[in-house]
């Protein structure tokens, strides 16, 4: 059986196509299983049809932020008008969750942008590879959480310290399978800032990324892991998903 992948950098695309296009989603083509709905896809089949979605691409939020809006098996999903732009929704009340992705070989992907006004955020990676976790702080261009001591002040040997007042505490280079890195800060962060993953393995990777934080402040809209859309990003994302339709049923047809 063959599964359709989406990896970390392009995890967000889905996000994006879900939101824009759910009412378009009946012209998709049949699942390679034979399941699919017919017309007009009732409230169930669509939930169904996301849920078969993101396991095909192994984009798997197995506990989701809700963020005060509706979820679909999972599935997080923004306010109206606005689409998921990043891998967690922060909810202003804080919130826990755990996310499963794909980390392409050889590469740092940035997995998660972290708002400024996050409050107490604690952010893990566990892979079976050797991955590293890095926190970036794209204001002022510097890492603030790295394995080096010559690139952060926090790393694997100094592993506590305080940044811009707020104590970061980092678990240290995990090399042994399961790896696992924890990155936690606590307080309000006063900068945004950016989770980045290094996949030093020869193949692509799953990784699972588990996180807690108790708040926004102040909370912003739309919610920091939403954007808003515009008409032009909507018939740009339709022309996507005719792309991926066409892909699909060339990939199944010959199959």
């Amino acid at each position: 059986m063959a599964l359709l992948r989406i990896p970390l950098g392009s995890a967000c695309l889905f996000g994006f196509l879900i939101a824009v296009w759910t009412p378009h989603i009946a012209a998709l083509p049949p699942t390679h299983d034979g399941q699919g709905c017919d017309g007009v896809c009732s409230d169930a089949d669509t939930s169904a049809l996301l849920q078969r979605l993101g396991k095909q691409r192994q984009v798997a939020v197995l506990a989701s932020d809700t963020n005060g809006s509706t979820s679909t098996d999972g599935i997080s999903l923004c306010p109206a008008s606005t689409y998921r732009s990043g891998n967690i929704v922060f909810d202003c009340s804080g919130a826990s969750g755990t996310q499963s992705f794909l980390m392409p070989a050889k590469k740092m992907e940035t997995a998660q942008d972290i708002p400024k006004g996050a409050v107490n955020l604690q952010v893990g990676i566990t892979a079976e590879v050797d991955v590293d976790v890095f926190l970036y702080d794209a204001g002022a261009k510097k890492y603030v959480v790295h394995y080096s001591g010559k690139r952060a002040s926090i790393n694997d040997k100094a592993r506590s310290g305080t940044y811009q007042g707020v104590p970061v505490t980092f678990s240290g280079d995990d090399r042994t399978s399961p790896v696992t890195e924890t990155v936690t800060l606590d307080g309000t962060l006063p900068f945004a800032c950016s989770l980045k993953l290094q996949n030093y393995a020869d193949e692509e990777a799953e990784a699972t990324m588990t996180y807690s934080y108790i708040g926004v402040e102040p909370c912003p809209s739309p919610p920091p892991g939403c954007s808003i859309y515009t008409e032009f990003a909507s018939s740009l994302a339709y022309e996507a998903i005719l792309e991926w339709s066409y892909a699909q049923q060339v990939t199944y047809i010959s199959a």
